[in-house]
């Protein structure tokens, strides 16, 4: 019997860089013919190095713009999910601390000491994964710090990890604003897939984690959107 991956993926908080060369000449003749020579062949060098130099630092500065731009687009992009935009009939709604969230009947709540509330799914469960999401609470009191920082510190976090962050987009949920992050990573030699809507109320971080291999993920990424568009908060 195959052992199932129960994978628990969260955010942890942590305080946590041309050598010239050149040749005698023989007479005094030959040396001013050298000197001409080498004077021209130096301004020739100096401004083929200057052209080359422009050429590299304006292909850097767009490359810099490029991802910078990049960067720029993905934090821009903002998606806001409403519960009312999902049929919700038949779900069941889980209280947590400070929040509730709805799902359909097929997610199964499991006790684990780690999340404030874990659900699996016991469809896809079937096979050696069994995909879940779990919610963390944080609390950041000791830290100054708002959302923005947050987003920053956990993709720090994950790139320490070696986790592989594919997407981080803003994200509003039932007009709470926070980020929905995407990443892969590897667990028990598979590639797992984790999506995340995280965001701060007060002095609390929430993190609501969806964890899957990549059939699960490209199964039910879209039906857990719609779980996470019914967060509410207390």
């Amino acid at each position: 019997m195959k052992r199932k991956v129960f994978a628990y993926l969260c955010m942890a908080m942590m305080a946590v860089s041309l050598v010239g060369c050149g040749s005698k000449s023989v007479s005094s003749d030959t040396k001013k013919e050298s000197t001409a020579a080498g004077d021209e062949t130096t301004t020739d060098k100096k401004s083929s190095d200057e052209d080359e130099t422009t050429t590299d630092k304006k292909s850097s500065d767009e490359d810099e713009t490029t991802t910078d731009k990049k960067s720029s687009d993905e934090d821009e992009t903002t998606t806001d999910k409403k519960s009312s935009d999902v049929d919700t009939t038949d779900w069941t709604e889980y209280k947590g601390t400070g929040y509730s969230i709805s799902a359909p009947s097929v997610w199964l709540k499991h006790e684990y000491e780690a999340s404030d509330l874990t659900l699996a799914n016991s469809v896809t469960s079937a096979d050696s994964f069994a995909e879940n999401i779990s919610v963390v609470l944080q609390d950041i009191s000791a830290y100054d710090m708002d959302l923005e920082g947050y987003k920053e510190l956990s993709l720090n976090q994950y790139e320490y990890l070696n986790y592989t962050v594919i997407s981080t987009d803003k994200m509003t949920v039932n007009d709470v604003d926070g980020y929905y992050l995407v990443c892969t990573t590897e667990t028990d030699g598979m590639l797992c897939y984790c999506s995340q809507y995280f965001t701060l109320i007060d002095d609390t971080a929430y993190i609501f984690t969806f964890a899957a291999d990549t059939k699960g993920y490209q199964e039910l990424s879209e039906e857990v959107k719609d779980i996470f568009s019914t967060i509410k908060f207390d």
